[in-house]
């Protein structure tokens, strides 16, 4: 019986959702309204959100941001801006009149159904340069998760994207065509031009005194991350580390790493310590924020090592599985070649990688290099040009 009413469910939904297809694509336009959203609905943050901040100051279009979460919707209309729950009336009535809409997850970020003959117009807004395939190269990929790519990728007017070199990496995990892609730089990097790390810390209640080390790898398909992936590893030196070169660890996790038992125990030895702390996309959605305020990026495979190529600063890498996630995942990048800084295996080599990177930044040279390719522009206005295309295609109809 629940698995009929499950059926019965589904069902119905993609018959609604058909409808709404159907009626947006002959609902009259209104000229110059953009819609956004991010995080499945469920969070403020990413490159949607920094083009929404950046819209609150043109007159010229009406910027909504569509979300399922009503804590979501309190916050944005408390600081003014306008916001809507995606499955009411009026968001759903929104989306049936809007011209455009952006996301940086998925359509329905924003939509309860699939643009039907390109209305709304979609851009998509990446999470990332990515660095490890996708779902559409895995060999036993779920099925929804390969119709979630075929589906940004066929029905995306437009992609951005930090250079060309990088839109030929995104091209192939969305193989949408170069055409599709704009140079614009993304959004969320404008943080490290226009905020100020002493306002942040200030914030977050993090010590202003202390350097701020993030750790923060990508998740594994197979299990838990190892933090610390070291055999002469403890929280105790940690701790102690930490305390005597007067350190602050942020941790972050990916959001599926949190749910494993086998880190418990870590998770709960680093609340007690004094001198890091554990930050969620809860927290604090966007995790450039927290790149800002670092001295050094300890991380895998995670394409926010892209993003830090544009604070010129060192980043450590600690790839423990390697050689499983290139064998079971594998890269759109040469690995080893493009991860510019120390891969310690020890943790006695981590603190002196750590230190050193810190005094001196060895790597510094060759980063910038790399940094040329991944990013044309380096001003902090990507955020203004791609609010610049949306409002272009919102007043095409």
């Amino acid at each position: 019986m629940g698995r009929i009413k499950k059926l019965l469910r589904a069902f119905l939904m993609e018959a609604f959702s058909v409808f709404l297809a159907s009626l947006a694509a002959i609902t009259p336009k209104k000229k110059g309204l953009i819609l956004l959203g991010a995080f499945n609905g469920e969070h403020f943050g990413d490159n949607a959100a920094f083009v929404f901040s950046k819209a609150q100051t043109n007159k010229d279009v009406e910027v909504i941001w569509l979300t399922n979460s009503k804590k979501v919707l309190k916050e944005i209309q408390q600081q003014g801006g306008k916001a809507l729950l995606r499955r009411s009336l009026k968001g759903i009535w929104m989306t049936l009149r809007a011209p455009v809409i952006a996301s940086t997850h998925s359509i329905k970020d924003v939509l309860m159904f699939v643009p039907f003959k390109g209305f709304p117009h979609f851009v998509y807004l990446h999470h990332g340069i990515p660095m490890r395939k996708g779902w559409l190269h895995l060999k036993n990929a779920p099925p929804k998760a390969r119709q979630a790519i075929l589906q940004k990728t066929r029905k995306a007017y437009a992609m951005i994207a930090p250079s060309l070199y990088a839109a030929e990496i995104q091209n192939k995990m969305y193989p949408a065509g170069l055409e599709k892609y704009k140079i614009t730089g993304l959004p969320r990097n404008d943080v490290f031009f226009t905020k100020k790390a002493n306002s942040i810390k200030k914030k977050l209640h993090i010590p202003p005194n202390k350097k701020i080390i993030l750790y923060a790898p990508t998740w594994r398909p197979w299990g838990a991350t190892t933090f610390f992936p070291f055999t002469d590893f403890s929280t105790d030196e940690l701790n102690v580390f930490l305390k005597e070169n007067n350190l602050f660890l942020l941790l972050r996790p990916h959001h599926l790493d949190l749910n494993h038992e086998e880190n418990k125990t870590f998770w709960q030895n680093v609340k007690e310590m004094e001198n890091a702390r554990i930050i969620t996309h809860t927290d604090c959605a966007d995790i450039n924020i927290l790149a800002l305020i670092s001295e050094v990026l300890i991380t895998d495979y995670s394409s926010l090592y892209f993003d830090y190529l544009l604070l010129d600063r060192p980043s450590i890498f600690l790839d423990y599985d390697l050689k499983k996630y290139e064998s079971e995942i594998g890269f759109y990048v040469n690995y080893l070649e493009t991860t510019i800084g120390p891969h310690p295996k020890s943790w006695k080599a981590f603190k002196t990688e750590l230190l050193l990177q810190l005094r001196k930044d060895p790597h510094k040279k060759e980063r910038q290099k790399l940094l040329q390719k991944f990013h044309l522009y380096r001003d902090g206005k990507a955020s203004e040009r791609v609010l610049a295309l949306l409002e272009k295609l919102s007043k095409k109809h």
